[in-house]
């Protein structure tokens, strides 16, 4: 095999398709990159099995071949590398990749053990603009839990009905949820999806582009172009969240999402990993936080948002609150309390037809 490609347009296919990399896998050849150059046609791959990425480029190609790669240490080289043209040589067992500043050679293995790109056989196939999944998953995929052992708690919940799509994560102890109407899309779908899978999404940059979405009973694949992307769906049923988020109503705190975000970073410092616990006095007459360590002190907040309701004290996780006020775009937030023992609702104060987003997060108990 032998090729040339800028750097740029290289490293950024590598990058991309790193994504499905395993962190670490007792067989050699699962770390590593799969080129295969057909003509000026070089195809990208990778996979930890349970997730895929595939793409192709076009390159200034001189001779055919197929080779696998360290996955990490191509990259790393290839990233380092100043711009300009790289030239690639393939032997069965060895690659020498020429830059402008050095020759490196990285010793590969034959593509005959490396597990295939998988086909999705779908009954069911929608295309759904990349905006709309790249805002859902940026929305809640942080809620998803890391490694559960509920293990539909490590992934993002996709509801699809004709014209709406849903995207909902939790980890137990905060939920976050998103939906949107469309005329855009229609189909139906049930599953979900690993949060890793879907971490690709998020790294490419395609708002105005159309994704074609393959469903099958174990199987979800995306298409765009030349890239494709593969990943086993997690088993479900997943949890009846719908049952667990309250009415709309309740003790309501209007706050400014700036000021309230501000209060929280600085008081933060003065709680305890990992509940991060902070106190949140309520009342018509204001709003307080309070946190205190025993190694750096005490601190107390005093917000000037709007309440309306009953004299509460709750017990809040800042860190959680954090992470959740961020993640919304408008300049006001609504934070919905019912009781110190139930969860706490937290949603944008402007309400739009077409989308709808909330939070949930579970009250930490104050000794």
């Amino acid at each position: 095999m032998k090729f040339s490609v800028e750097k740029e347009v290289f490293q950024d296919v590598l990058q991309e398709v790193a994504l499905a990399l395993p962190r670490s896998s007792p067989i050699p050849i699962m770390n590593n990159i799969l080129l295969r150059l057909e003509g000026n046609d070089l195809t990208v791959y990778a996979t930890n099995l349970d997730f895929s990425i595939q793409d192709t480029i076009e390159v200034q190609g001189e001779e055919d071949g197929v080779i696998t790669l360290p996955g990490k240490p191509l990259l790393t080289i290839v990233s380092n590398i100043p711009s300009g043209p790289i030239q690639i040589e393939a032997q069965p067992r060895t690659a020498k990749i020429m830059g402008r500043t050095g020759v490196y050679n990285l010793i590969g293995t034959p593509p005959e053990d490396f597990p295939p790109m998988r086909e999705v056989s779908a009954p069911e196939v929608v295309e759904i603009p990349w905006a709309v999944i790249r805002k859902g998953i940026e929305y809640v995929g942080f809620c998803a839990a890391k490694d559960d052992a509920r293990a539909y708690l490590n992934g993002i919940l996709w509801q699809l009905r004709d014209g709406e799509l849903r995207f909902v994560a939790s980890d137990a102890h905060r939920l976050g949820y998103y939906r949107v109407i469309s005329g855009d899309f229609r189909g139906s779908a049930d599953v979900i999806i690993p949060r890793d899978a879907l971490e690709f999404f998020r790294k490419r940059d395609h708002t105005e582009e159309g994704v074609k979405v393959l469903f099958s009973e174990s199987q979800i694949g995306f298409e765009k172009g030349r890239t494709r992307v593969v990943s086993r769906l997690i088993e479900g049923p997943y949890a009846n969240y719908e049952d667990v988020i309250p009415r709309p109503d309740g003790n309501v705190f209007r706050i400014a999402k700036a000021e309230l975000e501000d209060s929280i970073k600085r008081i933060l410092p003065f709680t305890e990993s990992p509940s991060h616990t902070i106190r949140m006095d309520l009342s018509t007459e204001g709003v307080r936080l309070l946190a205190s360590s025993p190694e750096i002190g005490d601190a107390e907040e005093h917000l000037s948002g709007n309440y309306v309701g009953d004299e509460l004290q709750v017990g809040i996780n800042a860190q959680y609150l954090l992470d959740i006020i961020r993640h919304i775009d408008d300049e006001e937030v609504l934070i919905r309390v019912y009781t110190p023992n139930t969860a706490l609702r937290i949603d944008p104060a402007t309400s739009l037809d077409d989308e709808s987003l909330l939070f949930l997060m579970m009250p930490v108990r104050l000794e």
